[in-house]
């Protein structure tokens, strides 16, 4: 059987449609598995919003600080998830402690940015960029590398699923796909049949433009005809897609599920790059509860996806990497939450992986201005993905050479 169980009918259907027209198949690149750094493997990235707390994802079991500092914003060491004598996870994060004892999972400590940043939207510019000086405007990490990475594939070659598309993608070179709800993707109406909607219409897409305003709109024209034909494709792998694994009812696990469907499209081949983010971490006031609702979700979510993946060699051969924008200050406020902080941890999943923990872990004793200390530069995660992962000079793409991490040798 088949291990990607495809639904034949849907899948057909589609292909019915695309035959009908005259555009080329924008997915015709042949998939090739494999260890080597070099084979196409498939990036996910997960953003956590917000600002998660390391300090209640990655418990320091053996800090006695750590009693000193929370009262309510607080796992308890003794109900912690033990990993080694002094890290463990939150308790709800069960599926998260399986698949790092299955060596699938490797924890970043202290990860963060080499500079004083609180707020939300600088620090999300400064991840999404790579660049410390002009975060806002320059081009995203993501649309640097696919110069180099992926320099002949369309927008497909990208696809985020969610309200909210990581700038990580843009830049005035490439483009990429956004995706809240495949089955409303693009302007494709009920269903594949209703593809010819999508087909350019008038004498006006076809011949080129002249230069300038009216040249750009034609370019706009033709991303808009790109991606009404390229979400025929999201839409048949998405819906036809078969899986046994049993994914939670949340905005996250659809969409880690249509990201699955998506690696294991039957025709041509996947993304690059996929990306969804997930919500809520922001938690300034009663932040028990909240968070231990938090990282059940994320465990559940992950935990049937990376379940997904081991089903098929493209799933097994791809890395999903999840990160916030920085982590929480120590000592909580007085409102039983915590407050923006610096260092915190990032997490790299996959089957073809090196697990384990990386970093150095906090330490209470010895504090930045109240918060965790960044001892991991983001970049690094970074420098790492873009070399082992896609074979590229890190370089190019982050405008320095910076220490690798050991997580993909």
């Amino acid at each position: 059987m088949n291990p990607m169980n495809y639904n034949r009918r849907a899948f057909l259907k589609a292909g019915v449609a695309l035959a009908a027209t005259p555009w080329t198949n924008v997915w015709a690149q042949p998939i090739v598995i494999g260890k080597d750094p070099k084979v196409q493997r498939t990036l996910i990235l997960l953003e956590l919003k917000g600002g998660n707390d390391g300090l209640s994802t990655v418990i320091p079991l053996q800090d006695p600080l750590y009693l000193k500092f929370r009262t309510n914003a607080l796992v308890e060491p003794k109900d912690a998830i033990r990993l080694d004598p002094t890290h463990g996870l939150n308790p709800n994060l069960k599926s998260f402690a399986r698949i790092f004892n299955e060596g699938n999972m490797a924890i970043i400590e202290s990860v963060g940015l080499p500079n004083r940043v609180r707020s939300h939207f600088r620090a999300t510019d400064i991840w999404h960029s790579a660049n410390l000086e002009k975060a806002g405007a320059a081009p995203g990490w993501i649309a640097s590398l696919g110069d180099l990475a992926w320099r002949k594939r369309g927008s497909e070659a990208v696809v985020h699923f969610g309200r909210d598309p990581l700038n990580a993608h843009r830049s005035a070179t490439r483009s990429f796909l956004a995706i809240e709800n495949p089955a409303h993707f693009a302007l494709l109406g009920a269903g594949p049949e209703n593809f010819e909607k999508a087909k350019p219409k008038g004498k006006a897409r076809r011949h080129k433009l002249g230069s300038g305003q009216a040249s750009a709109l034609e370019r706009i024209r033709e991303i808009q005809d790109s991606a009404r034909h390229e979400s025929l494709r999201i839409r048949a792998a998405t819906a036809g897609y078969r899986t046994s694994v049993v994914y939670p009812k949340t905005p996250l696990g659809s969409n880690l599920r249509d990201i699955a469907a998506l690696m294991n499209i039957p025709v041509g081949a996947p993304p690059r790059v996929l990306s969804t983010t997930s919500g809520g971490f922001d938690t300034h006031s009663r932040q028990k509860n909240p968070h231990d609702r938090l990282m059940t979700g994320l465990d559940e979510a992950l935990g049937a996806f990376m379940q997904d993946l081991a089903r098929t060699p493209i799933g097994r051969n791809a890395v999903v990497l999840a990160y916030s924008e920085f982590g929480r200050r120590v000592q909580e406020n007085g409102s039983q939450g915590t407050d923006h902080g610096k260092g915190g941890p990032s997490f790299v999943f996959g089957h073809n992986i090196t697990g384990g923990i990386f970093g150095q872990a906090p330490n209470l004793a010895d504090l930045d201005d109240g918060d965790v200390k960044y001892s991991t530069d983001f970049r690094s995660l970074y420098s790492t993905l873009i070399e082992d992962l896609f074979d590229c000079d890190s370089k190019r793409v982050l405008g320095a050479k910076i220490p690798k991490l050991g997580f993909l040798s």
